[in-house]
């Protein structure tokens, strides 16, 4: 009779949602826990561990520092998995979608396994690990729920910026584990997640270590030539646009087509890389004021400005190469700054606010705009070459939040997450 008190005690709603120590202590007690520890033993005494990285998106693709390693490494067999984005509705853009991405591997001659269904991977290749995607369950029909046979993993295919809905949508809390950037983001995970993010591991993102010194050389320039002294400047809107999604922060209905003058009255002295969130141009098809002869047309624009041209694969090496950029995003507040470069961040008026702390941070190191004027005295000021008031604090941001701990690679802390007590 005492003991069941306390139990009840404990386990009042209130007490397990103030107290994240509570909800961890019963989840480890629990039969998913216990299974997924259990398999995870199994799968480190094995001496080759075969991991398939589920990749919906060529830009949402950020695991590529932890395939490689993993390739030079003896007790790894990672594939490639490629699955069709269940968000994108066009078939045009996912036919696109699914040739650049076979066109990005292949020319890595990574194993790629298009398959569509986990019948057919489990058939091919009995993976004992898989990577998510993506944690949102609207967003794939491939759900940790499914994967009762395999361990998953899950790194967030973009810097988390909200203070909950980052990890409500569930998997998170159904995943073996978790790889985050940051202790602020463990602990504002912790407390929020059912679990009491008794599965989530700090280990940076591995996006960054492509960004380290030591990182790949491109073997050629990835911008068009231009003539010299012209900057190079990246605009990459969102596709929030509306009200489509919670986390609303797109500007493009605003400023799309002043963007465009703006890159043809700067012809001589500005080099554009129009670079579009992978899902806006099928959300543009499906708004009433757009549709897919005006979205297409204005992307053939971009495309077609001998200063600009259209990017919708991989970037980290448009990133590097760049000036400055312009944008509305939310995973590249924090991205872009790991190249330390000027940035300016468009902000919707009445929009997503509810940002964490380590998002908040970051936007202290940008400079700050609404309108078209705004971009205008950003280019002028970039062309003028004035000082960097902001360069000191992007750097300190940098080091502090956005660079692997310990002084090792992501891919490496993942790598050693994986394989710890063997």
């Amino acid at each position: 009779m005492l003991k069941q008190k306390i139990l009840a005690w404990l386990t009042r709603e209130d007490r397990m949602q103030k107290y994240p120590f509570l909800r961890r202590f019963f989840w480890k007690r629990g039969p998913l826990y216990r299974r997924l520890e259990q398999m995870a033993a199994r799968v480190r005494q094995k001496e080759v561990i075969t991991v398939a990285f589920m990749v919906l998106d060529l830009p949402c693709w950020k695991c590529d520092s932890v395939f490689r390693l993993m390739q030079q490494h003896p007790r790894f067999r990672p594939i490639i998995w490629i699955v069709p984005e269940p968000q994108i509705k066009s078939e045009a853009e996912r036919r696109r979608s699914l040739a650049d991405m076979r066109t990005y591997f292949a020319a890595r001659q990574y194993c790629v396994a298009e398959l569509y269904t986990l019948e057919q991977m489990r058939a091919a290749f009995a993976p004992d690990i898989v990577f998510l995607a993506k944690g949102s369950v609207i967003a794939t029909d491939y759900d940790a729920w499914m994967m009762s046979q395999e361990l998953v993993c899950y790194v967030p295919y973009c810097f988390q910026n909200s203070t909950g809905m980052d990890f409500v949508y569930g998997q998170e809390n159904q995943v073996w584990r978790n790889f985050y950037t940051t202790p602020g983001i463990k602990k504002l995970a912790e407390s929020v997640m059912t679990n009491g993010g008794c599965n989530v591991a700090v280990t940076g993102s591995p996006v960054a270590d492509l960004y380290l010194p030591l990182a790949e050389v491109p073997a050629k320039p990835v911008w068009r030539p231009c003539s010299e002294g012209m900057k190079r400047i990246i605009w990459a809107p969102h596709w929030s646009v509306g009200d489509v999604s919670w986390f609303t922060v797109a500007t493009f209905l605003d400023v799309a087509e002043g963007m465009l003058h703006l890159a043809e009255k700067y012809a001589d002295r500005v080099q554009w890389a129009f670079k579009p969130h992978p899902l806006l141009r099928d959300t543009l098809y499906r708004h009433p004021d757009w549709g897919k002869e005006r979205t297409d047309a204005y992307y053939e624009a971009w495309a077609a400005l001998p200063n600009a041209q259209l990017e919708t694969g991989a970037y980290v090496e448009l990133f590097k190469q760049s000036d400055a950029m312009v944008h509305d995003s939310g995973s590249f507040i924090m991205e872009y700054l790991l190249v330390n470069k000027p940035c300016l961040y468009l902000q919707r008026s009445g929009g997503f606010q509810d940002f964490n702390e380590d998002t908040l941070r970051a936007l202290e190191c940008y400079r700050k705009g609404q309108t078209l004027q705004d971009v205008e005295a950003f280019i002028l000021d970039l062309l003028s070459d004035n000082p960097d008031a902001l360069a000191d604090r992007r750097s300190r941001y940098r080091q502090k939040y956005l660079l692997p701990p310990s002084g090792r690679t992501s891919a490496e802390l993942i790598v050693s997450e994986i394989l710890k007590d063997r």
